[in-house]
């Protein structure tokens, strides 16, 4: 259970890692804008602020898009494993209702083995009957 929380922690926690950072990186540079001392400095200090607003904003909108993907493909690995154990079940149930008919089919196969031995049985002792019977016919003539 611990192993799970904390894995699903850790997207998490870099999301805020990123912006922690971003907001670091953001504050260091505003103080620069307000330490230069002449104004070329500043602009170059705005400029280097716009830069890096603009590259940590397309940093957070990648972790977030990110973290939606990897929910996603949570998502469809929990339902893929849903299917896969419903798959598991009903291929048990074919398995059990095989195995029955195997079972089912052995007895009325040895159902049927008997009956033929029965039938030809009785068939070889009537033909037998018919050739005693015809040999006895024979000799009475």
């Amino acid at each position: 259970m611990e192993k799970a929380v904390s894995k699903n922690n850790v997207p998490g926690i870099k999301i805020v890692f990123v912006n922690v950072l971003v907001i670091s990186i953001i504050l260091i540079s505003f103080i620069q804008i307000l330490l230069a001392e002449d104004i070329t400095a500043k602009i170059i200090n705005i400029l280097i602020l716009v830069a890096y607003a603009f590259i940590s904003a397309l940093l957070i909108a990648y972790s977030l898009s990110e973290e939606r993907q990897r929910r996603v493909l949570e998502k469809m690995i929990e339902e893929r494993t849903e299917a896969i154990i419903d798959s598991k079940q009903i291929l048990m149930e074919r398995v059990d209702e095989i195995a029955k008919s195997k079972v089912a089919l052995q007895k009325r196969t040895k159902e049927l083995e008997a009956w033929h031995k029965l039938v030809k049985g009785r068939e070889l002792k009537m033909a037998e009957l018919k050739q005693t019977l015809e040999s006895l016919q024979a000799k009475e003539k």
